[in-house]
């Protein structure tokens, strides 16, 4: 079982972004981490973080992802989410955790070609 915080896993998914120049916003950030997590919880019965997803109108939200990031609107996210003392953590490819990483990796590479929006319409 790995939990991970919302702002490495925000900025694994803005890494492989800002690589490929496939622009991200907020809402197709947010779709991203909740199909990882439900990606993970399937192949582990484990949730990949500590706080829960909140439902709101378009869709599930992570709050400390929201408010990191917010200020972008529906505009692409440009730079990675900080800590308090200006670090930026992504997940390591090589942590071990096949199945945190697969979360990731399979979960981009499924949907990001797709917007926020198309996103949210494929949550039930």
């Amino acid at each position: 079982m790995s939990m991970i915080s919302t702002q490495a896993a925000a900025n694994t998914f803005l890494e492989m972004a800002f690589k490929e120049k496939i622009d991200v916003s907020l809402m197709k950030l947010q779709r991203l981490l909740y199909f990882a997590n439900q990606r993970y919880l399937k192949d582990t019965g484990s949730p990949l973080f500590a706080e829960s997803f909140q439902s709101w109108k378009y869709g599930p939200v992570l709050s400390s992802i929201y408010y990191k990031f917010h200020s972008y609107r529906a505009e692409p996210i440009r730079r990675f989410a900080r800590d308090a003392n200006d670090n930026v953590f992504s997940l390591n490819r090589d942590c071990g955790d096949e199945e945190l990483i697969n979360a990731f990796y399979e979960t981009w590479r499924k949907y990001k070609n797709r917007t926020g929006i198309e996103l949210s319409r494929l949550i039930d």
